[in-house]
Protein backbone atom coordinates (compact mmCIF):
# COMPACT_ATOMS: atom_id res chain seq x y z
CA UNK A 1 0.00 0.00 0.00
CA UNK A 2 1.20 3.38 -0.94
CA UNK A 3 1.56 6.27 1.26
CA UNK A 4 2.74 9.57 1.07
CA UNK A 5 6.54 10.73 2.17
CA UNK A 6 7.69 14.41 2.38
CA UNK A 7 11.02 15.47 1.85
CA UNK A 8 11.47 19.21 3.59
CA UNK A 9 14.34 21.90 3.43
CA UNK A 10 14.20 24.77 6.10
CA UNK A 11 16.19 27.14 3.95
CA UNK A 12 19.21 27.74 1.35
CA UNK A 13 20.95 30.05 -0.47
CA UNK A 14 21.42 30.23 -4.26
CA UNK A 15 24.11 32.68 -6.01
CA UNK A 16 23.90 32.61 -9.76
CA UNK A 17 27.07 33.90 -12.11
CA UNK A 18 26.05 36.44 -14.75
CA UNK A 19 25.18 34.96 -18.27
CA UNK A 20 23.44 32.10 -16.67
CA UNK A 21 19.58 30.81 -17.75
CA UNK A 22 17.10 27.95 -18.32
CA UNK A 23 16.01 28.85 -21.38
CA UNK A 24 15.46 26.97 -24.61
CA UNK A 25 14.82 28.35 -27.71
CA UNK A 26 15.46 27.60 -31.41
CA UNK A 27 19.87 28.36 -31.66
CA UNK A 28 19.85 28.21 -27.90
CA UNK A 29 19.77 26.19 -25.32
CA UNK A 30 21.02 27.70 -21.85
CA UNK A 31 20.64 25.09 -18.56
CA UNK A 32 23.27 27.38 -16.28
CA UNK A 33 21.25 28.35 -13.84
CA UNK A 34 22.29 27.82 -10.18
CA UNK A 35 20.52 24.85 -8.64
CA UNK A 36 19.51 22.92 -5.62
CA UNK A 37 17.63 19.61 -5.95
CA UNK A 38 16.76 17.26 -3.18
CA UNK A 39 17.58 14.01 -4.06
CA UNK A 40 15.58 12.12 -7.82
CA UNK A 41 12.66 10.69 -8.19
CA UNK A 42 10.80 8.82 -10.20
CA UNK A 43 8.27 10.71 -12.14
CA UNK A 44 5.51 7.82 -10.98
CA UNK A 45 6.44 9.25 -7.32
CA UNK A 46 5.42 12.92 -7.64
CA UNK A 47 2.61 14.38 -5.99
CA UNK A 48 3.50 18.17 -5.07
CA UNK A 49 6.42 20.47 -4.68
CA UNK A 50 6.20 24.08 -2.86
CA UNK A 51 9.24 26.44 -2.14
CA UNK A 52 8.84 30.27 -0.82
CA UNK A 53 11.31 32.64 -2.45
CA UNK A 54 13.06 35.45 0.12
CA UNK A 55 12.93 39.08 -1.73
CA UNK A 56 14.83 41.42 -0.29
CA UNK A 57 14.87 45.64 -1.40
CA UNK A 58 16.03 45.28 -5.33
CA UNK A 59 17.28 42.05 -4.85
CA UNK A 60 16.22 41.45 -8.91
CA UNK A 61 17.54 44.73 -9.96
CA UNK A 62 18.21 43.61 -13.99
CA UNK A 63 16.09 42.57 -16.66
CA UNK A 64 15.40 39.03 -16.85
CA UNK A 65 17.00 37.75 -13.33
CA UNK A 66 15.01 35.11 -12.06
CA UNK A 67 14.43 32.67 -9.42
CA UNK A 68 11.99 30.13 -8.28
CA UNK A 69 11.27 26.58 -8.10
CA UNK A 70 12.36 23.69 -10.92
CA UNK A 71 11.58 20.39 -12.32
CA UNK A 72 13.21 18.70 -14.72
CA UNK A 73 12.61 14.97 -16.02
CA UNK A 74 15.14 13.67 -17.88
CA UNK A 75 15.59 9.74 -18.87
CA UNK A 76 16.44 7.17 -15.35
CA UNK A 77 19.00 5.55 -17.46
CA UNK A 78 20.91 8.63 -19.08
CA UNK A 79 20.79 11.44 -17.05
CA UNK A 80 22.12 13.91 -19.45
CA UNK A 81 19.05 13.31 -21.64
CA UNK A 82 17.02 16.07 -20.64
CA UNK A 83 13.19 14.95 -21.83
CA UNK A 84 11.33 18.70 -20.54
CA UNK A 85 11.51 20.77 -17.46
CA UNK A 86 9.38 23.26 -15.85
CA UNK A 87 9.82 26.38 -13.91
CA UNK A 88 7.57 29.02 -11.96
CA UNK A 89 9.31 31.95 -9.97
CA UNK A 90 9.55 35.43 -10.00
CA UNK A 91 11.32 37.53 -13.07
CA UNK A 92 12.22 40.73 -13.67
CA UNK A 93 10.41 41.37 -16.73
CA UNK A 94 10.33 44.76 -18.17
CA UNK A 95 11.82 45.88 -14.97
CA UNK A 96 8.79 44.75 -13.38
CA UNK A 97 8.57 41.81 -10.90
CA UNK A 98 6.40 39.56 -12.60
CA UNK A 99 5.26 35.72 -12.32
CA UNK A 100 6.89 33.59 -14.73
CA UNK A 101 6.18 30.35 -15.66
CA UNK A 102 8.35 28.23 -18.47
CA UNK A 103 7.43 25.06 -20.05
CA UNK A 104 10.21 23.05 -21.93
CA UNK A 105 9.70 19.83 -24.37
CA UNK A 106 11.28 21.09 -27.82
CA UNK A 107 11.55 24.49 -27.10
CA UNK A 108 10.73 26.73 -24.35
CA UNK A 109 7.16 28.69 -23.78
CA UNK A 110 6.82 31.25 -21.56
CA UNK A 111 3.84 33.08 -19.62
CA UNK A 112 3.97 36.13 -17.29
CA UNK A 113 1.76 36.74 -14.59
CA UNK A 114 1.66 40.49 -12.88
CA UNK A 115 2.89 42.81 -11.39
CA UNK A 116 2.68 40.84 -8.19
CA UNK A 117 1.28 42.82 -5.43
CA UNK A 118 4.07 44.54 -4.55
CA UNK A 119 5.50 47.20 -6.59
CA UNK A 120 8.11 46.77 -9.33
CA UNK A 121 11.44 46.14 -7.38
CA UNK A 122 10.13 44.44 -4.34
CA UNK A 123 10.51 47.02 -2.05
CA UNK A 124 7.22 45.97 -0.03
CA UNK A 125 7.62 42.66 -0.78
CA UNK A 126 8.85 39.78 1.88
CA UNK A 127 8.52 36.58 -0.05
CA UNK A 128 6.70 34.66 -3.15
CA UNK A 129 5.40 31.48 -2.77
CA UNK A 130 5.17 28.62 -5.22
CA UNK A 131 3.55 25.52 -6.17
CA UNK A 132 4.09 22.43 -8.99
CA UNK A 133 1.62 20.07 -8.63
CA UNK A 134 -0.07 16.99 -10.37
CA UNK A 135 -3.20 16.49 -10.65
CA UNK A 136 -5.42 13.51 -11.69
CA UNK A 137 -7.62 13.72 -15.12
CA UNK A 138 -9.85 11.65 -17.06
CA UNK A 139 -7.75 11.42 -20.04
CA UNK A 140 -4.14 11.80 -17.89
CA UNK A 141 -2.39 13.71 -15.20
CA UNK A 142 -1.55 17.05 -15.61
CA UNK A 143 0.81 19.54 -13.81
CA UNK A 144 -0.74 22.57 -12.45
CA UNK A 145 1.81 25.86 -11.78
CA UNK A 146 0.43 27.76 -8.84
CA UNK A 147 0.86 30.81 -6.59
CA UNK A 148 0.21 30.52 -3.23
CA UNK A 149 -1.19 33.29 -0.73
CA UNK A 150 -0.11 31.91 2.79
CA UNK A 151 -1.27 33.20 6.34
CA UNK A 152 1.47 33.57 9.07
CA UNK A 153 1.56 30.35 9.99
CA UNK A 154 2.19 28.79 6.48
CA UNK A 155 -1.52 27.75 5.59
CA UNK A 156 -2.47 28.75 2.14
CA UNK A 157 -5.35 31.28 2.49
CA UNK A 158 -5.54 31.54 -1.73
CA UNK A 159 -3.92 29.04 -4.32
CA UNK A 160 -3.84 31.11 -7.82
CA UNK A 161 -3.39 28.56 -10.96
CA UNK A 162 -1.39 30.25 -13.76
CA UNK A 163 -0.53 27.43 -15.76
CA UNK A 164 -1.56 23.90 -16.68
CA UNK A 165 1.50 21.91 -18.55
CA UNK A 166 -0.93 18.62 -19.48
CA UNK A 167 2.03 16.94 -21.21
CA UNK A 168 4.30 16.62 -18.23
CA UNK A 169 3.50 13.28 -17.09
CA UNK A 170 3.65 11.52 -20.71
CA UNK A 171 5.93 9.09 -20.80
CA UNK A 172 8.77 8.71 -23.78
CA UNK A 173 8.48 7.01 -26.71
CA UNK A 174 11.49 4.51 -26.00
CA UNK A 175 9.79 3.22 -22.75
CA UNK A 176 12.38 4.37 -20.32
CA UNK A 177 12.51 4.92 -16.74
CA UNK A 178 11.67 8.81 -16.03
CA UNK A 179 13.16 10.18 -13.32
CA UNK A 180 12.90 13.83 -11.70
CA UNK A 181 15.02 16.63 -10.10
CA UNK A 182 13.10 19.07 -7.93
CA UNK A 183 14.83 22.01 -6.26
CA UNK A 184 15.06 25.67 -6.51
CA UNK A 185 17.30 27.71 -9.22
CA UNK A 186 18.45 31.36 -10.05
CA UNK A 187 20.00 33.04 -13.04
CA UNK A 188 20.98 35.66 -14.54
CA UNK A 189 20.82 36.18 -17.79
CA UNK A 190 21.86 39.79 -17.72
CA UNK A 191 21.71 41.78 -21.36
CA UNK A 192 24.39 43.85 -23.14
CA UNK A 193 23.36 46.87 -22.33
CA UNK A 194 23.37 46.07 -18.45
CA UNK A 195 27.29 45.19 -19.03
CA UNK A 196 28.05 47.96 -16.61
CA UNK A 197 26.50 45.55 -13.78
CA UNK A 198 26.46 42.29 -15.20
CA UNK A 199 29.77 40.61 -13.58
CA UNK A 200 27.88 41.05 -10.28
CA UNK A 201 26.39 37.97 -8.58
CA UNK A 202 22.60 37.30 -8.27
CA UNK A 203 22.09 35.61 -4.62
CA UNK A 204 18.74 34.33 -3.80
CA UNK A 205 17.64 33.02 -0.54
CA UNK A 206 14.89 30.45 -0.03
CA UNK A 207 13.22 28.78 2.26
CA UNK A 208 10.45 26.40 3.47
CA UNK A 209 10.64 23.49 -0.08
CA UNK A 210 8.37 20.98 0.08
CA UNK A 211 8.49 18.05 -2.14
CA UNK A 212 5.59 15.19 -1.83
CA UNK A 213 6.01 11.92 -3.52
CA UNK A 214 3.73 8.89 -3.32
CA UNK A 215 5.44 5.43 -2.03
Amino acid sequence: MSQTETIREASFTLSADPRTHFQKRPGMDMRNAATHFVAPIRITEFLRARLTINIKPYSFPLRHDHAGLLIVANARQNPQNVLRWVRIGVENFRDILQLSVVGTESNSDQSFHGPLAFDSWGKTATTGTVELVKQQEPLGDTLWANYLMLDEDGFVITRHPLREITWFFDRNEEGEDIELHVGGFAARPARPDEAHRAEELLRVEFSGLVVDMDR
